[in-house]
Parts: structure tokens; sequence; C-alpha cells
């Protein structure tokens, strides 16, 4: 499992015991488990992720690449052999892109010199972007730069749709998240989820098939106003008889009185009423200040976190940028001030640099002042429109 087994580094409790009990099941009947960490499940460089819990809790499932607790990060913790294959993994560490960049080609060097002096199959897992699969803000590299050539497959994680490649020389793919994880992948209705690979026992290249996968739920669209959305949910839904109850992205056409509370209230009674899980796609307001609309990724039912990244994206105008300033709350309300540092750093870096300099323009942009004394009061106010080094 190529990273994001969890999609937030701090699960409740239910949520890791039922993980447990997952896992535990399945390797009660001989599954082995091999896993690196993503960057949803990676809380920091030395934090405790989820998946060390998992490691620890279930016999057959094995961590890769995540630094132990107290220790420094070895060969030890970068391969493993499992059932006749050697597995190694390519660590996800929070960062700057090129700090990241530095990291994995260093480490993809390693693996490549240790996987020459072993016989058989070997698999490496890694968790990051390839150009031209992903956005190249968010990529670390091309295939040629940053996958080893000495092994059997590389299994990648982080790109939410379906590549395999098997004309490199290695092959390589993403699976494609087995859930939609957006409006925009919902729409996609592509084929994503496990793959079947084929590891021949002389170490030569790997065979990769997909495997049929029904979803368990419905994932849906759904635009209207607060008072029409029980009735367009329902009609969307009826007769659609899924073991899980469906998932409905909702565009919601706001009036300009209807605060969030206020919208989020509709949707958790008509998630209620209807057995449904609603996720908030956006807020449409006639003539907003900020924009048409603002997408909102997280469920409305249960987590205050939703409304506070719904507000948080109404006002910055983007959902990048207001996760990483939930990101950043939750370290400084933990005092992890070295991952409060890194979350700093990544929104200096050039990954976010056009759309935090949207938003300071837009924020820090003033009235020209009239007169020579109020030009200098304002220029001693704070840095108004001089770009986004100045606002850091």
């Amino acid at each position: 499992m190529s990273g994001d087994v969890f999609d937030v580094a701090r699960p409740d409790n239910r949520e890791l015991a039922r993980a447990v009990r997952f896992f535990r099941g399945w390797a009660g009947r001989g599954l082995r488990f091999v896993a690196v960490p993503g960057d949803h499940d990676t809380p920091g460089l030395r934090d405790h992720t989820p998946l060390h819990t998992l490691a620890e809790a279930v016999d057959g499932f094995f961590l890769l690449g995540a630094v132990p607790l107290g220790g420094r990060l070895g060969r030890e913790g970068l391969e493993r052999r499992v059932d006749g294959a050697v597995f190694y993994g390519v660590p996800y560490v929070r960062g700057v892109p090129e700090r990241r960049r530095g990291l994995v080609a260093r480490v993809v060097r390693l693996i490549d010199a240790w996987a020459r002096e072993v016989r058989g199959p070997r698999v490496v897992l890694a968790h990051f972007g390839l150009e031209p699969f992903t956005h190249e803000s968010d990529a670390l590299g091309r295939p040629g730069d940053l996958l080893p050539r000495s092994v059997s497959y590389v299994a990648l994680g982080h790109v939410h749709r379906r590549v395999v490649v098997t004309d490199f020389g290695v092959p390589f793919a993403y699976p494609g998240s087995l859930v939609p994880m957006s409006v925009e992948e919902v729409r996609l209705r592509q084929e994503r989820g496990p793959l079947l690979v084929e590891l021949p026992g002389d170490g030569g290249p790997a065979r990769v098939e997909s495997v049929p996968v029904e979803p368990a739920r419905a994932y849906l669209e759904v635009t209207a106003s607060a008072g029409e959305l029980a009735s367009a949910v329902a009609e969307r839904v009826r007769g659609l008889g899924q073991e899980e109850p469906p998932l409905v992205h909702v565009h919601l056409l706001a009036g300009r009185g209807e605060s969030v509370r206020e919208l989020r209230r509709v949707l958790e009674r008509v998630a209620r009423d209807l057995h449904v899980v609603l996720r908030l796609a956006s807020i449409r307001r006639p003539g907003a200040r900020l924009g048409a609309s603002s997408g909102v990724a997280a469920p409305v039912e249960g987590s205050p976190g939703g409304v506070e990244l719904a507000v948080l994206e109404e006002l910055v105008g983007s959902r990048r940028v207001a996760e990483k300033v939930l990101e950043l709350k939750a370290a400084l309300v933990a005092g992890d001030m070295e991952l409060a540092g890194r979350v700093v750093l990544e929104l200096a870096g050039e990954e976010y640099r056009g759309e935090l300099e949207r938003l300071v323009a837009r924020l820090y942009r003033a009235p020209r002042p009239s007169s020579r004394p109020a030009r200098r009061r304002a220029s001693a106010r704070g840095p108004r429109g001089r770009g986004l080094d100045s606002f850091f």
C-alpha cells in the first residue's frame, strides 16, 4: 500500500480500532501487508503515524519508510523481505518541494544500489507525484530521474487517477484512489482501485493487470438551493441499492443572507433524514465579493473542521491554502513548532506562490493616498501591495 491508508494524520481512536480489526481479520487468513506513509497520514518527520499503530497491533503488517520513534531511518527501516520478495520504501517527508526532491533522489539511489545485491523479486513502494501524471508544481520529477531501474516493480501512490506504465524498463503504476475525493474525480468515472501484480521468481519485470472492483457506495453530484436540497438529493439517490450510503457532492445556491452555519444545519438535516453522506462542493452566491464559488472537501456531518475549512476557503479563495492554514493551526495548538515551521516554509515556497500572491494582492490593496503625509502613514502600516516576500 503506497500511502494514504488514512485520510488524516491523526485519526480518532474509533477509526484506528476499525482499521486494526480489518487488517487483523485478513492477516488471520494469511495475507501480508507492506505499506509506506503518504502525505495524508504523515503528521511530521518524527511523529508517530497511524501506520505505526497498525504495524504494532497487527502481525503481518509491515511499515517501511517511517522514522521510528526516537530513532533514525536506516536501511532496516527502508528494506524488508516478505514471503520471497524484497520490498523497499521511499519515505514521504513534509517540507518544501526542493528538499523533498533531494531526499527522494538520494533514497532512490541507495535503493538502486541495494537492489543490485539481491536476487529474486524486488518491489519499491513510494508516495510522490511524477511528471507528466500530476500538475507541475506537485511533481518531484520525471520517471527517469526518480525511479530505480534495478527492481521488478514500482508501486506509486499520491496521484488519484489510474496510471499503468509497462514500457519504461521497470513497470510502475498509480492504482488510482478507490474513493473519488473531489467532484472532478466523480465526473471522470474512470477505472480505479487495486492492481494485481505478478512477480516472476527470477526478479524480471512484473506483469500488471487491473482487478475489477464495484464501489461500495454511489458517488453523485447535485446542484440545488437550501430549500430544494432534500427533494433534489432524494431524486438522485432513489433506487440505488448500494451497500453503503451514497456520497453526494452538493453545489449550494445560497442567498446573500444565508450563513455557512445555517447551510451546514440544512446539510446535516438532509444527510440524517435521507441516510446519505453529503460533501459541500461549492457555495454559489449572487454577486459574492470573494468570487462565485468556493469548494469545500470536508464532510458536513460530524466534524466542525468542515465548517472551518468552508469559511477559510471562502475567505482565501483556495482550498489548498485553507487546508495548509488549518494544518498550521493544528501544529500550533499541539505545540509542535517543528511541524509549524515546515508548514510555513511550504506556504512560502513556489508550490503555493501564485495562490498566495493573488490573496495578498487582494488583502493588501489600498486606495492610493492623495497627500504625502497620508502616503507615509500608509507605508508604515504594512506591506500593502508589495508582494508575497513583504507579506511573509
